[in-house]
């Protein structure tokens, strides 16, 4: 009988051993993460802050890192690029508008290209664009689509 209790607590002695490496040691920084969902500002001022409700709507997560620019896009769908910091936050590295009101949004920085413009989104290649007479070179945009082209929507996100 002593035998039998004695292994199972050799082992969990073991486990607690002085010097034993912790958990995930040696792997260096954890790999960033990234959510989905619409970005909503929340509180009263000057207390304010910036939460995603993501997808299921079942949590809101206090954003914390680029809330100024994620303050423009109030009410769109992004996704989020950065790792967790603690319970309920979330520190953002980048972010990228996917939809404005329900409608597929393309995000990006309105370059020139020849005598026209396009947008280069930070994923993927780039859209050419029309003459957007609010809109300067450098300036990061969101920019929404109808099915034959046209461009039904656009606003900044920052400024060159």
């Amino acid at each position: 009988m002593k035998a039998v209790l004695l292994v199972p607590c050799a082992v969990a002695l073991l486990g607690c051993a002085r010097g034993a490496p912790a958990p995930n040691a040696g792997l260096g920084r954890v790999p960033a993460d990234s959510l989905r969902g619409m970005v909503a500002v929340v509180g009263s001022e000057p207390g304010t802050w910036v939460v995603l409700q993501t997808e299921s709507g079942a949590r809101a997560t206090t954003l914390a890192g680029a809330s100024g620019p994620l303050r423009g896009v109030t009410g769109f769908e992004v996704v989020v690029w950065g790792a967790a910091e603690r319970p309920g936050v979330f520190r953002v590295d980048r972010f990228a508008v996917r939809a404005v009101d329900g409608q597929p949004a393309l995000d990006g920085t309105v370059r020139r290209a020849g005598s026209g413009w396009t947008l280069q989104p930070a994923d993927g290649p780039a859209v050419p664009l029309p003459s957007l007479q609010d809109v300067r070179e450098g300036a990061r945009i969101w920019l929404v689509r109808a099915p034959d082209g046209r461009v039904t929507g656009h606003g900044v996100i920052s400024a060159p």
